[in-house]
């Protein structure tokens, strides 16, 4: 792929912009403005740190395969595959949830 077609990919299923204004008004309403603003700032902040420890593991393991292919290298050797498994799949689960996420804040805005 293409730089440009990378960077449409990751930002397509990152989503920062969908998922942030769909689901103000629900913040909003149920926390208010400062816990939108705390817990912007404590899940970013544990956000950076999942992204630093990421970097690093890239850097020492550069593939494409990214997630699963980390937990199948790092894991005990023995159980390898089934860390890899379960990786993978908790992956596709969160991408469900963060779908699922943007299309209650989406169905709710009026």
């Amino acid at each position: 792929m293409s730089a440009f077609s990378n960077y449409a990919v990751s930002f397509t299923i990152i989503s920062v912009l969908s998922g942030c204004l769909t689901l103000y008004l629900f913040g909003m309403n149920t926390g208010g403005p400062a816990v939108i603003t705390w817990g912007w700032v404590a899940v970013g902040l544990m956000t950076l740190f999942v992204g630093l420890s990421m970097a690093e593991i890239c850097s020492a393991y550069p593939t494409s395969a990214g997630l699963y292919f980390w937990a199948h290298r790092l894991a005990p050797p023995r159980t390898a595959s089934v860390w890899a498994w379960f990786t993978g799949w908790f992956n596709v689960l969160g991408q469900v949830a963060v779908t699922a996420g943007i299309d209650f804040g989406a169905a709710s805005s009026r």
